[in-house]
């Protein structure tokens, strides 16, 4: 396929990045494409491995970024198997985020942010009791938007 728009009779490419088995992507975000989902835990480490080539209309990664030791890797990797129109859709959490400010407000730690690696503290609503997340980084969207500018 050339890098024209897919007909809408062809079925996107997707990357799944960080997805476990794909289940989510494949139901929630595109039930009808080819997901192809790659995950450490299903053995394959992005930021040792890259990305695969393909012809990706869509890299889907949904609450990755945050999680990865080195974004910018992650980003030179989504940039080395794009094409022109293929589409990096990434979600993750907004440290301003609405009821992040009036935790902030309130002396409490964003939902989004942890800081130890063993106990989740700072929280209110019994959210201490939640499991960590591993989350390394957190984003505003304009802060996001311009490491994207970057890469």
């Amino acid at each position: 396929m050339s890098t024209q728009s897919k007909t809408t009779l062809e079925r996107l490419d997707v990357l799944d990045v960080g997805g476990g088995d794909g289940t989510r992507a494949k139901t929630e975000f595109y039930p009808n494409a080819n997901v192809l989902s790659i995950d450490i835990a299903t053995g394959w480490d992005v930021m040792k491995s890259g990305l695969p080539k393909g012809d990706w209309d869509v890299i889907l990664a949904n609450h990755f970024i945050e999680h990865v030791s080195n974004p910018d890797i992650f980003l030179d990797a989504c940039k080395k198997v794009m094409r022109h129109n293929t589409i990096l859709n990434i979600g993750t959490p907004n440290l301003t985020a609405w009821f992040n400010r009036i935790l902030f407000l309130f002396g409490y730690v964003p939902h989004s942010i942890e800081l130890s690696t063993r106990f989740n503290v700072g929280k209110p609503f019994n959210w201490n009791n939640e499991e960590l997340g591993g989350h390394r980084y957190v984003y505003t969207i304009p802060a996001l938007c311009q490491l994207l500018r970057h890469h």
